[in-house]
């Protein structure tokens, strides 16, 4: 719950100065009542470790209370064609790292994740790809950003490490490229997955699944879509008891077109599979209508040969945006 007069606090209008805010700047850090790490693992600036975690930085802010609510407007230029996005949350790339952690664009949430970075998803980035759906919040060149997390116990440790960024990557120039690379590379999937084991001595490079190239896309589930939720299996499916996305592939929304691309230039779609350039993964799509709504269920993959041997993909529900 949160104080009166904050209700809206991730909102552009919100006025923090008249709520009486603090300003500080990122990092914001607390170890055992003091402004230190947690780790010193990784430094971008230093090139240490992972360059899209930086929980080795030191911090220019103390983290004081248990929640961190922090917002404000910040000067980025307009999106340019060529090249993808995302934000990132710093320090939570590492197992027990972070705590449940929310990113919000002019006061819509991109990306909220639960818990601390549970086992076997550590060493990833954390945070949201900024779709091309999304380009139009930084035309102006100013955009408002929010973020809230937690402090928590690990161990005999309590505190947390938290800063948001942006980075860009520079795309392949052609669209054909990545769709002829797709073909060459083998991607992990659901059934590569069944025949992993981490007991095993089977050589995960075998058995992946490789693109033909062949194509069969469904006219129903081309257009936009938006994530409202998380199912173990596509025959567990209630729209009144949807889970919370967490963990594996987890944007907000999603564009399928009749051409293959999609709104994330680094995933492709083949109909039944949405090939993932970026993870290096195939995942399941399927179209259903239920009492005469469209959804999409799509794989949220994560998929690893250190999953016990009964591990599968949650799926994550989509409906029209």
């Amino acid at each position: 719950t949160y104080p009166e007069g904050m209700e809206d606090w991730n909102q552009p209008e919100f006025d923090a100065v008249a709520a009486g805010w603090e300003r500080g700047l990122a990092p914001f850090a607390h170890l055992n009542g003091e402004k230190r790490v947690f780790a010193e693992r990784c430094n971008r600036h230093e090139g240490r470790g992972f360059d899209f975690c930086g929980c080795g930085e030191p911090p220019n802010t103390f983290w004081e209370k248990e929640v961190l609510l922090k917002a404000g407007e910040f000067e980025i230029p307009p999106m340019e064609e060529g090249y993808a996005y995302r934000i990132l949350v710093g320090g939570t790339s590492h197992v027990g790292f972070g705590d449940g952690t929310h990113i919000y664009i002019n006061g819509e949430r991109i990306f909220h994740r639960d818990t601390a970075t549970p086992r076997r998803r550590g060493a990833e980035p954390v945070g949201a790809r900024v779709t091309t759906g999304r380009w139009e919040d930084f035309e102006s060149g100013r955009v408002h950003l929010a973020a809230k997390s937690f402090l928590k116990y690990r161990g005999d440790r309590y505190g947390n490490y938290m800063t948001v960024f942006m980075r860009r990557m520079k795309l392949p120039p052609f669209q054909d490229e990545l769709r002829k690379g797709l073909q060459l590379v083998g991607l992990r999937n659901a059934e590569w997955q069944e025949s992993q084991h981490p007991e095993s001595d089977i050589d995960p490079e075998q058995d992946l699944y490789i693109w033909d190239g062949e194509e069969s896309r469904s006219a129903e589930a081309i257009g936009s879509w938006k994530v409202v939720g998380q199912v173990e299996t596509i025959r567990d499916f209630d729209p009144d008891s949807l889970q919370q996305p967490s963990g594996g592939w987890n944007p907000q929304q999603i564009e399928l077109t009749d051409d293959l691309s999609t709104s994330d230039p680094l995933l492709l779609w083949t109909g039944p599979m949405l090939l993932d350039a970026n993870r290096k993964e195939a995942l399941a799509v399927e179209h259903a209508q239920v009492d005469g709504k469209d959804y999409l269920f799509i794989e949220a993959g994560g998929f690893s040969p250190n999953h016990p041997g009964d591990w599968t993909s949650t799926w994550l529900v989509f409906e029209r945006d």
